[in-house]
């Protein structure tokens, strides 16, 4: 159902049911729940704070902007009910879906502290989500899907709203019984790495990358702004970067502990001039 007005289009259905059971005809009463549920995340908002725009049933995270110290994201999103607000918790059926969700909880996202009900006294409930960061996320991107069912509580009247804050300008349906995140921790190659960096580190990798930035205190930001003035990545700090990063992964084997670059299955290797010596675990 294509509707502009939740409310007024749900107070107006359950004033319909009323006049029709004061028909002399017999019919069967609606005995069913009084309130509607859906899901609704405002995206922008006007200087007032009213809504302006919505999220279209789904929005992207990703890792790869934060440092390493960063281990995990937060986000969010609402639940909203219609009809009279009640005086006592009503619990809502959302679930994950699992022909659409490719991550997994508890491994990659976590849905502690949630209980899925609109509280008393209360129309809405925040939905809240912890992204757990780990390397098996570097170079992908997984999903987690919601879908939200009627229940003893609540049905669900509509199944589509419009993304405008007013009910006489045009904007594009979105869907009320789902919402879902894609998330991962994506890189490309920085372009100042590819005119320089494979003559101190060899060929770019997303595991290389990060472990030079998080040696040299480096971060994407950094490395988009590179050989600009003041930059922190400029070409004549990475012979230092080199020797190093050549250091850390020299100690590292010399430990019994050798580096593997998790995206090539192999010992991870610098340019010639600062290579590390793998001997050790090498044989003929």
């Amino acid at each position: 159902m294509k509707l502009h007005n939740i409310s007024a289009t749900f107070a107006l259905a359950v004033a319909s049911l009323a006049i029709a059971g004061c028909s002399h005809e017999e019919i069967d009463l609606y005995s069913g729940p009084t309130s509607g549920i859906f899901i609704q995340q405002v995206k922008t908002t006007d200087i007032y704070g009213n809504p302006t725009s919505y999220y279209d049933g789904k929005t992207g995270i990703t890792f790869a902007n934060y440092g390493s110290h960063v281990t995990g994201l937060n986000d969010s999103f609402v639940v909203r009910a219609m009809g009279e607000v009640t005086d006592y918790d009503r619990a809502y059926r959302l679930e994950v879906d699992p022909a659409e969700t490719t991550a997994v909880e508890g491994v990659d996202f976590s849905l502690e502290g949630n209980n899925f009900c609109i509280p008393a006294g209360e129309s809405t409930d925040v939905v809240r989500i912890k992204f757990i960061r780990h390397s098996g996320l570097i170079q992908k991107t997984v999903r987690v899907y919601f879908k939200l069912y009627p229940n003893e509580n609540f049905d669900m009247p509509i199944s589509e709203f419009k993304n405008s804050s007013s009910w006489n300008v045009d904007g594009d349906m979105l869907p009320t019984d789902h919402f879902y995140f894609e998330f991962g921790e994506n890189y490309t190659c920085p372009r100042y790495w590819t005119s320089f960096g494979n003559s101190y580190w060899g060929e770019w990798t997303a595991p290389k990358y990060l472990l030079l930035n998080e040696l040299m205190g480096w971060t994407v930001t950094d490395w988009n702004n590179a050989g600009l003035s003041g930059a922190k990545v400029a070409l004549g700090r990475f012979q230092f970067a080199a020797i190093t990063m050549q250091k850390y992964l020299q100690q590292k084997a010399d430990e019994g502990n050798p580096v593997i670059d998790d995206s090539t299955g192999t010992y991870m290797q610098l340019a010639q001039s600062y290579q590390v010596n793998y001997g050790a675990y090498i044989t003929e």
